[in-house]
């Protein structure tokens, strides 16, 4: 669960679709997840949200053994 990763600044996550093809490979699917980073009081920067997204990353491989899809 990303929610309980303690993924800084992380407002939401949500699922978004799943896909299925034969080029993705038998037995796997494709997700898009969409995640809301969010700081009420101030702008938050890239760099700040790229490393959260790296850790999101890194929890779903660990979790669930996803790769990103370039």
């Amino acid at each position: 669960d990303l929610l309980a990763a303690n993924l800084a600044f992380l407002e939401s996550a949500d699922f978004v679709t799943a896909f299925r093809n034969k080029d993705i490979g038998p037995g796997k699917k494709s997700l898009t997840l969409v995640l809301d980073f969010r700081d009420p009081a101030r702008t938050l920067k890239s760099e700040e949200v790229d490393a959260q997204v790296q850790t999101a990353i890194a929890t779903l491989h660990k979790n669930f053994n996803a790769v990103l899809r370039a």
